[in-house]
């Protein structure tokens, strides 16, 4: 389980290979960090891509994260 996320940006990727118990720790440890909005502002904007794989991935990462 990853204990820990630093406050850079992070990728749909990353997002989505997170299990269903690391999820919730990620918000946690976000808003702890008061980062959590970085990580929904470029989900946001991927989801508005020209890239429908991008999109998706966002999408899919913000529904993971409890946003959709």
């Amino acid at each position: 389980m990853m204990d820990s996320f630093d406050v850079a940006g992070v990728s749909s990727d990353v997002i989505l290979g997170l299990s269903d118990e690391e999820a919730p720790n990620f918000v946690s440890d976000r808003v702890a960090k008061k980062t959590l909005h970085l990580t929904v502002q470029q989900l946001n904007k991927d989801v508005l891509s020209n890239d429908p794989e991008r999109r998706d991935k966002a999408s899919r990462a913000l529904r993971k994260l409890g946003f959709v």
